[in-house]
């Protein structure tokens, strides 16, 4: 437990160095934007463009420390949601096209991932809910819940006991805010 509470520490001293980081864009040329990377921590990030109904026109894998450009000329207007994300976070900042400019909110909104350990014999979730609604369930492989909680707590450090079940592949499955993340751990 005590390697757990050090190791979730870490990690939250690692996000908080990050948590100042928002994506930096250049808008300076109509209709594109143009992403500095240099800001993550990783050595890549994932980066999506979506419509307002969340339909995604644009996924792909950046390297980080580069400027990345896109070219929105083709995008009718409306409004958009440029979100970037790498193992640990999400962030989400919202764009609309008008006419020949695009105009850039100024706010980022940033949802931590949670961070799942598999020892053989239990399973801890780290979580900063950030006080958004989350849930964390365990299933196994019929999809049975075997644990099930409703975390209310703004960071939540939980430590799952597994060992009386049996050996095999199990799901561990949290909610956060409306997305869900899932991780398969095992217990041998």
């Amino acid at each position: 437990m005590k390697t757990s509470l050090i190791l979730f520490i870490f990690t939250l001293s690692s996000f908080g160095l990050q948590a100042n980081n928002t994506p930096n864009t250049d808008l300076s040329k109509a209709k594109s934007l143009t992403i500095e990377t240099h800001t993550w921590k990783a050595s890549s990030i994932v980066v999506k463009i979506r419509q307002a109904d969340g339909t995604v026109i644009l996924e792909e894998t950046v390297k980080t420390g580069n400027l990345r450009k896109y070219n929105l000329k083709n995008l009718p207007a409306g409004d958009y949601v440029l979100e970037m994300s790498d193992k640990f976070r999400i962030t989400e900042q919202s764009f609309s096209i008008k006419q020949e400019a695009v105009q850039l909110a100024t706010d980022v909104a940033t949802t931590f991932k949670p961070v799942i350990a598999n020892k053989n014999s239990s399973v801890d979730v780290n979580l900063m809910t950030q006080g958004k609604e989350a849930f964390v369930s365990i299933f196994d492989t019929k999809g049975e819940t075997l644990f099930e909680e409703k975390c209310e707590r703004t960071s939540v450090h939980r430590r799952y006991d597994i060992s009386r079940l049996p050996a095999g592949e199990y799901t561990v499955f949290v909610q956060l805010g409306g997305r869900s993340f899932t991780e398969k751990v095992q217990k041998n």
